[in-house]
């Protein structure tokens, strides 16, 4: 005895299968937004740790020297007493900051926090890397402490007769 299909039966397996396909869809699309989040950010920790790197192999008076020199399109700088605010604007710079190269989506503020009131030998640098993932802000920061040189070589004290007199 042959069975027929009937009308409600394929209704049934055309919805099981639409089900199924926009689960499918859901699934895919979700896992490229997150790739496309992974991608983003590990490009962001690149930019971040390069400039940082590239921070610390200049000497302490050569980055406020650096920072000064740079007046580009797509830099602004500000002081706001003994803190320096830089932001690159990756859109509308074309040079490299600190030997990185900023992407057009991205967008670099760099903090410089001199920390000590009588000598300088201490510097805060804070770094925040924004960047947009499906028209969402995000953001990655790192910071780090850079320490003036020791210096290697003093000068020669002077003794003379007269000094020696006095002990």
């Amino acid at each position: 005895m042959k069975r027929k299909i009937m009308p409600l039966e394929i209704i049934f397996s055309v919805i099981v299968s639409a089900t199924i396909l926009f689960i499918i869809s859901l699934i895919c699309l979700e896992l490229k937004s997150y790739s496309q989040k992974i991608t983003k950010q590990s490009e962001a920790s690149i930019i971040a740790s390069n400039i940082i790197e590239n921070m610390k192999v200049r000497t302490f008076d050569d980055i406020g020297k650096y920072i000064d020199e740079m007046s580009y399109i797509g830099i602004s700088k500000r002081l706001e007493g003994n803190i320096q605010y830089v932001t690159v604007h990756g859109k509308e710079f074309n040079e490299k900051f600190f030997g990185t190269e900023i992407p057009k989506d991205y967008v670099v503020e760099l903090q410089i926090e001199k920390i000590g009131e009588e000598f300088e030998v201490i510097k805060k640098i804070i770094l925040k890397v924004n960047y947009l993932v499906n028209r969402k802000s995000e953001s990655l920061e790192v910071s780090t402490i850079i320490e003036r040189e020791n210096i290697d070589e003093c000068n020669v004290p002077v003794i003379t007769n007269e000094y020696l007199a006095d002990i």
